[in-house]
């Protein structure tokens, strides 16, 4: 039904429009991903444009691979949690 595709349309833009309201949030300090089952390699985009992001956990989900050396990047994060994945290899900048 008409209804119908408008919904789904609807659903669509909201999602498309996620990533463009995240990065639209620069003044963000605090992000909380844990526990969402969030699979793949780390996420850097949109993340690394938000330059005041001091605490960021990423604990509790399925990520693997390495850690990014580009994380290095959010120069105001302080905290970076990332326990109970399957990650592997070592911490960029772990030898400060």
């Amino acid at each position: 039904s008409p209804e119908e595709s408008s919904d789904d349309n609807g659903n669509a833009a909201i999602a498309s429009s996620a990533a463009t309201t995240l990065v639209a949030l620069g003044n963000l300090e605090v992000m909380d991903m844990g526990n969402n089952r969030l699979s793949g390699t780390i996420p850097l985009s949109p993340w690394l444009t938000l330059p005041l992001l001091r605490d960021w956990n990423l604990a509790g989900n399925l990520f693997t691979g390495t850690i990014p050396t580009q994380i290095l990047q959010l120069s105001n994060l302080e905290v970076l949690v990332l326990s109970n994945n399957q990650l592997t290899g070592v911490i960029p900048g772990g030898e400060k």
